[in-house]
């Protein structure tokens, strides 16, 4: 997909460059032309002795002005080129609208990579950390218990949670657990080993399979980041809206609100995009991402201006 993006970027470009060598040539061509003899100095007259020169009796083709233009054929000429060179112009706004909405799609892939490539660095640790404090605990779940309490769980993880009860719901059968936790690392792996088609089919199966899983807010973080990187940002705007209306406490939320914004301005919906940078600069003020917004949103304003003058060039 970014392999096909990049080619129709080359093509734009030198859509363009052929443009301008043809408008170059058009105001070479419509330059006045001067006749060389009209400001010549008079010959001298030739001595009396010398006889005239021959007259053919042949009718002469050429005009006697035929090396310069009076000003009425040169006004007819530029109003002749002005009339051919407007569909050029059309055309070539045309192209260079193409070429930033495809630069834009670009911009929101290589952010998405990025964006992807640093949680798979930090994800990777959390899942390791994880692991050991779930093998840690399942030894002491392991000891017997000389006298269980009805409604209390003996799973050490469960106290830590926020919600016990939700906790002990969750955790009551260990088979889906594990079960669960399989699942996730499979889908995982995919991604460590960018193979993005299998890791988006894996992620959508296991968000649909274990909707309560803890896991979930990392699946769908990691579904808007690859459909951005696909080159589909409607369904990335899809999952990137349900993490940020779901997971509010997530510290993620405000690079998922920018590549909500980017997969906005990837879709062509400029008017969104703009709210949703608006609304990152306003909430985080003082952050990197606010940055970032505030940089697109000069980029829009510089887009716009740009459009404006070309429509006043055109009227």
């Amino acid at each position: 997909m970014r392999l096909n993006v990049l080619l129709r970027v080359k093509f734009i470009k030198i859509s363009l460059f052929l443009v301008s060598l043809m408008l170059a040539s058009l105001a070479y061509a419509i330059a006045p032309v001067v006749d060389a003899y009209d400001d010549a100095p008079p010959s001298p007259s030739a001595p009396a002795n010398t006889p005239p020169p021959a007259r053919s009796d042949a009718p002469s083709t050429v005009p006697s002005n035929a090396a310069s233009f009076s000003l009425e054929q040169r006004v007819t000429i530029l109003e002749r080129q002005i009339t051919n060179l407007n569909p050029v112009l059309v055309q070539m706004d045309d192209l260079q609208q193409q070429l930033q909405t495809l630069q834009g799609k670009i911009e929101a892939q290589q952010h998405s990579l990025k964006a992807l490539e640093e949680q798979l660095r930090s994800q990777y640790l959390a899942v390791e950390k994880r692991l050991g404090q779930r093998l840690t605990a399942n030894s002491y779940t392991q000891k017997p218990i000389a006298a269980p309490i009805a409604n209390t769980s003996p799973n050490t993880v469960n106290e830590s949670m926020a919600d016990s009860s939700k906790s002990i719901s969750r955790h009551a059968d260990a088979a889906p657990t594990a079960a669960s936790e399989r699942a996730y690392q499979a889908a995982f792996q995919f991604l460590k080993n960018k193979q993005y088609n299998e890791a988006i089919e894996s992620f959508d199966s296991f968000v649909k399979k274990y909707p309560a899983d803890l896991n979930v807010s990392n699946a769908d973080y990691f579904l808007g980041q690859l459909y951005l990187l696909q080159g589909q940002p409607e369904l990335a705007i899809n999952f990137f809206k349900r993490f940020t209306t779901r997971y509010t406490q997530d510290a993620r939320i405000p690079d998922a609100l920018l590549q909500l914004g980017l997969a906005y301005f990837a879709k062509g919906n400029k008017e969104m995009a703009t709210e949703t940078f608006e609304k990152i600069v306003q909430q985080y003020p003082d952050s990197k991402v606010a940055q970032a917004a505030q940089a697109r949103l000069q980029q829009f304003k510089a887009m716009t201006s740009a459009a404006n003058l070309a429509t006043k060039d055109k009227v």
